[in-house]
């Protein structure tokens, strides 16, 4: 008969902690005002919002998309 063994997967300790968002222009990122924009980025009534189909990304308090396609 074949032996049936269970086994435990640990987590892997380098998850990283942010989730990656990705984003379309005219998405809104934030309308929180601490954070500064960067690029791919614009502000529209105190809403932080994507110029460009990307990935969000945070420095500190600067917020920037890196975009999926560039020329």
């Amino acid at each position: 008969m074949a032996e049936i063994r269970r086994i435990r997967i640990k987590k892997s300790q380098e998850e990283p902690t942010e989730v990656k968002r990705l984003v379309i222009p005219g998405d809104i990122i934030t309308s929180d005002s601490d954070y500064m924009r960067g690029h791919g980025t614009y502000l529209d009534d105190n809403k932080l919002l994507a110029t460009v189909a990307g990935v969000v990304e945070t420095v500190n308090k600067l917020i920037h998309v890196n975009p999926m396609k560039t020329r």
